[in-house]
């Protein structure tokens, strides 16, 4: 029997954080690697997920169904920068992509190590939002899946090109806009989501050309802990 590509059915919502994944995803349908489709709010099946859990998710967590082989997965994407923020929406999928996932936390149920140097009163407020989710979620652990960091933006500066390419890129952002309204297939040469997207790759590839400016990179690590990362930012400056 022949094997039927993946089909990957996204729930067209006001996603920002996890368009990168969308452009990936996007990428692989018009070479035939998968099938790709938008399905937009309000055409989407409240039986496959609730109304409830639909407004659970933030702008840094999408939906999507995958059906595979005959199966089918209702599966949560979340770029949130920490565990903070996970959704109840989890009760209803069946996997959920977490950038912010931790062995020690997910797995092992104990809090972060601290860092040598981190004080009681640092890790206060981190140790409860670890307790309050363990106690709301911890059923649903199971289902959470190591995702990548978080990924770039795609989100384009306009003004950061120059006159004739910001035209391109109206014209791109008015045809998106028709498309809500008139919807293109997602296969079509002419689909203006996914030339915005091609645009700001082309612009983070090009990034790597650039002279560096900086002699110091915070590493993301120091990051998982908000205080400190800001705390961090701050000395950086002087």
């Amino acid at each position: 029997m022949e094997h039927k590509r993946l089909r990957i059915e996204w729930l067209d919502k006001e996603d920002k954080h996890t368009l990168y994944v969308k452009f990936a995803l996007m990428e692989l349908a018009r070479v035939g690697e998968i099938d790709f489709v938008q399905v937009p709010l309000a055409r989407f099946d409240r039986k496959i997920l609730s109304q409830e859990a639909i407004d659970a998710l933030s702008p840094a967590q999408s939906f999507f169904v995958a059906y595979d082989n005959g199966h089918r997965y209702k599966i949560v994407l979340d770029i949130s920068e920490s565990y903070f923020y996970m959704s109840s929406t989890i009760a209803e999928v069946d996997l959920y992509f977490c950038t912010a996932y931790s062995a020690e936390l997910f797995e092992k149920r104990q809090f972060l190590t601290p860092y040598p140097w981190q004080e009681r009163y640092d890790l206060g407020g981190y140790q409860r939002n670890f307790q309050r989710i363990e106690k709301e979620f911890g059923e649903y652990f199971h289902k959470l899946v190591r995702f990548i960091p978080c990924p770039p933006v795609m989100d384009l500066p306009v003004r950061r090109f120059g006159k004739m390419k910001q035209v391109q890129i109206v014209s791109l952002l008015l045809g998106r806009f028709l498309q809500k309204k008139i919807p293109i297939p997602l296969s079509s040469f002419f689909n203006p989501e996914y030339h915005l997207f091609k645009l700001r790759y082309r612009q983070l590839l090009a990034y790597r050309q650039n002279t560096l400016n900086y002699d110091v990179v915070v590493r993301e690590s120091l990051w998982a802990w908000l205080g400190t990362g800001f705390y961090s930012s701050k000395n950086l400056q002087h």
